[in-house]
């Protein structure tokens, strides 16, 4: 007895520290994001408590104004634009990614053809390449095809990089439906097509939601490619005007805290509400039967 709560005290101390690890930095952010810079600059040598806690940084993002130092590197209407964007390249791949890996993943589930496991792994293998190893094919690509700088062309990456690991987690998710559910509406006279979508996918949404959050934060945090894919505020994403408020003569460390709180917020809140489908269908497809 004695062993057992020591071992689930230790547990529970290791896994304190490990919250406060991972904690740590979003809180240091939180702080930073409600501080002046004076008072920020002493915050890191003195203290973590702002004496004199303010919104400010808040109101210059959505509403405007000036920083300490002169002006924001952008106006609050062009962080509303970028936000906007944000979530258009975010919810049209999901929507699209959904559609097309749907059928996809119920073929490589259900049917049997040659090739048929090593395309599974190939999926699998694909989300293990860097994406920076194909960034020039992939410029070249979008400029021949005039789709630099343009929403269409950010929808079309986010989809096409994320495609091949959602149908690999919606495979694992049809996994776990009964092939009895299946033959029972196939013998009422449901086609293949109409199978998948009044039987297969209603009993997988978890696997369906888990994939839908993992795309929409694929989407809204990706850096790099919007980065280099975009050039003007028409275009750019969120986490790309954040990232702007390092100009090449100032940094307002307050106003990127503010914008960087933001851009979590959105993930986060996604996360915890569907937190019950998300871990379900993760481990969808785990136990075979």
């Amino acid at each position: 007895m004695e062993k057992n709560r020591l071992k689930t005290a230790l547990t529970y101390f290791f896994l304190v520290l490990v919250m406060i690890f991972l904690l740590t930095p979003f809180i240091w952010l939180a702080i930073c994001s409600v501080s002046t810079r004076v008072e920020l600059f002493d915050l890191a040598g003195k203290n973590w408590i702002p004496r004199n806690p303010t919104l400010r940084n808040y109101r210059i993002l959505f509403f405007g104004g000036k920083t300490y130092w002169g002006s924001s590197p952008h106006t609050s209407e062009e962080y509303l634009i970028t936000l906007r964007n944000s979530f258009i390249t975010s919810i049209i791949p999901s929507i699209m990614i959904i559609l097309i890996a749907s059928p996809a993943a119920y073929a490589l589930q259900r049917m049997r053809f040659p090739g048929r496991e090593k395309m599974i792994s190939f999926l699998l293998g694909i989300r293990m390449l860097p994406f920076v190893a194909i960034l020039v094919p992939l410029y070249m690509i979008m400029a021949n095809l005039q789709l630099i700088d343009s929403l269409i062309g950010l929808i079309l990456v986010y989809t096409g990089l994320l495609l091949p690991f959602a149908t690999f987690m919606l495979n694992q998710a049809f996994a776990t439906v009964p092939k009895e559910l299946e033959e029972s509406a196939r013998i009422d006279g449901c086609s293949r097509l109409g199978t998948l979508f009044r039987i297969v996918i209603p009993c997988a949404l978890p696997g369906i939601a888990a994939t839908i959050i993992y795309v929409f934060i694929g989407c809204w945090n990706t850096f790099f490619l919007a980065l280099i894919l975009t050039h003007s505020i028409s275009a750019k994403t969120f986490v790309v005007a954040v990232a702007e408020a390092i100009t090449e003569f100032d940094v307002d460390y307050t106003l990127m805290a503010a914008a960087g709180v933001f851009a979590a917020f959105i993930p986060v809140i996604l996360a915890v509400s569907f937190q019950r489908y998300f871990i379900r269908g993760l481990v969808a497809g785990a136990v075979k039967r």
